[in-house]
């Protein structure tokens, strides 16, 4: 079981802007995978200069999260649910 069994994949996007020294480079879509226990993992979906995800474009979606006690962070691109309702929650502001 893991992020590449596309079963569990979400089919909302979250568009980040990714910058470098204040110019925009291109636009991160991240996808939520949903993994067993009431957990989520971001990926991003490749595309021309897109880097990947940086720490900058989860800050937003962490301080969100801690304000209204909606998951918690268990790493750079992971969070983990209470309960099932917890995570739709989640799920309906970032996806």
């Amino acid at each position: 079981m893991g992020i590449t069994n596309f079963k569990y994949d979400l089919t909302g996007w979250l568009r980040l802007s990714n910058f470098n020294g204040g110019q925009c480079m291109s636009q991160a879509k991240i996808k939520w995978h949903r993994l067993p226990g009431f957990k989520l993992k971001a990926t991003w979906e490749p595309g021309p200069r897109i880097l990947g995800l940086k720490e900058s474009d989860m800050d937003p979606i962490h301080a969100w999260s801690k304000i209204n006690k909606c998951g918690i962070r268990m790493s750079f691109d992971m969070w983990r649910f209470k309960t099932p309702e917890e995570m739709t929650m989640f799920l309906l502001k970032w996806s």
